[in-house]
């Protein structure tokens, strides 16, 4: 790129869009004779999917000093608790940008950076790291809090391909994969930078590759496009598993999902040859959508006007987005594919589909909304993070306490203990574990609502058992020969707290007591005996 193109200011807007209806155009139905599964893909020219009202605002803008033809990626980069915006421009460097737009760090690159960034603490330090190529021909890993260089990787040829980061061989260690002008694609050590593989196409590789278990073996694959007119499918040690050649060149990231929701993985991509192909796990045609121009973009899939089946989105160079319709998939409600949110997976353009929990949401993006990628419900309130996703509700936030236990029983009494029982409640209602128990004690009376706050805490560490189960624990450090009255509270996680059980009083043991009383009644009894006899005897 010569100078004066260089100088060209190109400013990065944050605006508000505030849609106020939506104008969903007319059907038309097309039968893919093609297709095996005889699934009928019906179009709608979304143009757009919903009109905006004319009130758009702007939030800010910062202004690079080129083109940005990079697509910014948020994240929490430096751990301050909040979100950032990094992006590359033509100016030849990355941008890492506050939530107001104010400028926290930039590096400069050797060239034009249109590659996208990834976001990953690639290196295991706790702490986010910044991955992008460059025209420099090189792949940069970025610290994300000073946008110090931690390494770079020199390919061949341009890397305008936006990395994929994922733990592709299963080692426990990130990866990170990505395409060069250079014809390949390659696997870089995360923490190093060094290469572990690379695959030669048969020409330059724009595409950003994506990762996932394509074909349900438990390995990781990757797919991505290449100008060599073909999509390939390589396992996680950089062999080829298969190909599947188009009409003309392949720019499109692939979009992996059960977009027909059969319960095997397809995959989307779009070539130059105008179409847009849908592919079965084993590299097969299931079917292919031709708009009137090229189509570079990637598609995106959901479930877009709420009719409980998956839509297909691409953009082509006929100047319409289109969406594609399923028809022959099964009704199913709240349809999503269940690894892609957003760009390349996720806001942190991970490009790695993984999904540990199988509940909707790649793994990446669970990072990044602080989910658990391991658990189908976070805040285990009973609704999927999935599904609380899909209604805007929030995840971590669990609204539903523990039932309130209404069988507290006490007894079993020693002098210094009294053993309380109980059904077991949940963490939500009477289903599943409560975190923990909140037990109150008095000697003046009942314990009720008005004066919980008031009566003695009793520390423990009880572990609750499953909803249902007898819970028996022993309260100690008590006064001997002394009425107590006992309350229980169980909560959760967020935490809610139950409301207040039953209170059911005991009496501790007076051991001493007890023996001295009968020490004097068997004295007394003693004395009586001697009485008697010696009264006998005087007669």
């Amino acid at each position: 790129m010569n100078e004066v193109a260089r100088a060209t200011v190109v400013t990065l807007m944050v605006v508000m869009l505030i849609p106020t209806m939506w104008a969903i155009p007319p059907l038309i139905t097309l039968q893919n004779t093609s297709n095996p599964k005889t699934e009928t893909q019906t179009t709608r020219n979304c143009a757009p999917l919903y009109a905006p009202s004319p009130e758009v605002t702007l939030e800010w803008n910062y202004t690079t000093g080129a083109a940005v033809y990079s697509s910014p990626a948020v994240a929490d980069v430096d751990g301050d608790g909040q979100l950032e915006i990094v992006v590359g421009s033509s100016d030849w460097y990355a941008y890492c940008l506050n939530r107001t737009g104010g400028k926290e760090w930039s590096y400069k690159t050797g060239d034009d950076v249109t590659s996208s960034p990834a976001i990953a603490d690639v290196n295991g330090d706790g702490k986010l790291e910044v991955l992008i190529g460059s025209d420099d021909f090189e792949v940069y890993c970025l610290n994300g809090t000073t946008g110090a260089k931690l390494w770079n990787y020199t390919t061949g040829d341009f890397v305008r391909s936006s990395p994929s980061v994922c733990d592709v061989n299963e080692d426990g260690y990130l990866e990170v994969i990505v395409g060069s002008y250079d014809n390949n694609i390659y696997c870089l050590n995360g923490m190093t930078g060094a290469k572990l593989w690379n695959f030669t196409t048969g020409a330059t590789v724009y595409s950003s590759p994506a990762v996932a278990d394509v074909d349900g073996d438990g390995d990781q694959e990757v797919l991505v496009g290449s100008l060599d007119n073909k999509t390939y499918c390589l396992n996680y040690a950089g062999g080829m598993e298969w190909s599947y050649t188009t009409g003309f060149w392949v720019f499109s990231s692939p979009f992996v999902g059960d977009v027909d929701r059969d319960g095997d993985q397809e995959v989307l991509v779009g070539s130059l040859d105008n179409k847009t192909y849908c592919l079965n796990y084993a590299g097969g045609m299931e079917w292919a959508y031709t708009t009137g121009g090229i189509v570079q973009s990637c598609p995106a899939v959901v479930d877009v006007d709420g009719d409980a089946r998956l839509e297909v989105l691409v953009g082509s160079y006929d100047k319409n987005v289109t969406c594609l319709s399923v028809v022959g998939a099964p009704f199913n409600a709240g349809a999503y594919p269940w690894p892609s949110i957003g760009f390349r997976g996720d806001v942190r353009h991970s490009g790695c589909y993984a999904d540990s929990d199988t509940d909707g949401l790649t793994d990446s993006y669970e990072v990044t909304a602080e989910t658990n990628p391991h658990q189908t419900d976070t805040d285990t309130d009973g609704v999927t993070d999935y599904g609380e996703f899909m209604v805007s509700t929030d995840p971590l936030f669990d609204p539903v306490p523990p039932a309130a236990t209404t069988d507290l029983a006490a007894g079993w009494a020693t002098d210094n203990s009294i053993t309380l029982r109980w059904t077991a409640q949940g963490d939500n209602g009477a289903t599943g574990n409560a975190t923990g128990y909140i037990v109150r004690y008095s000697t003046t009376g009942p314990i009720t609502e008005e004066n919980w706050d008031s009566a003695d805490n009793y520390t423990q560490s009880w572990t609750p058992l499953s909803a249902g189960s007898t819970e028996s624990h022993a309260v100690s450090g008590l006064i001997p020969g002394t009425k107590y009255w006992f309350a229980v509270k169980a909560y959760d996680e967020t935490p809610n707290l139950a409301d207040i059980s039953n209170s059911p009083t005991a009496t501790t043991r007076n051991t001493a007591m007890e023996i001295i009383i009968t020490i004097a009644a068997i004295s007394g009894i003693v004395a009586a005996v001697v009485a008697v006899v010696l009264y006998r005897r005087k007669k």
